[in-house]
């Protein structure tokens, strides 16, 4: 069985799609879900998310979710532009998409 990685970028998101050289009883989609970026008391930011697969099986059509990963960092720069300030330092969500 052979695959194929084919990958393009647009002005937003990273696209791909997986080709293979046989018919397959499945297909799969990746998707983030719960994107949030705190800002912490300490004054840095930190980064969640999930990562999720969506599974459909193309001869029953049954579909369903797999949580993949779930993503929770501390980033190295402020996630704002200049001239921009956060909402809270709360904890919850200063900046979602």
């Amino acid at each position: 069985m052979t695959f194929k990685i084919n990958l393009w970028l647009d002005d937003e998101y990273l696209h791909g799609t997986v080709e293979c050289d046989r018919p397959l009883n499945k297909e799969y989609e990746i998707y983030e879900t719960d994107h949030c970026v705190k800002l912490q008391w300490w004054g840095g930011y930190t980064r969640h998310n999930k990562i999720w697969r969506k599974i459909t099986d193309t001869e029953t059509g049954e579909i369903w979710d797999e949580l993949v990963a779930e993503n929770n960092a501390i980033m190295m720069y402020s996630p704002l532009l200049e001239g921009q300030s956060p909402k809270s330092t709360s904890g919850e969500c200063s900046i979602e998409n």
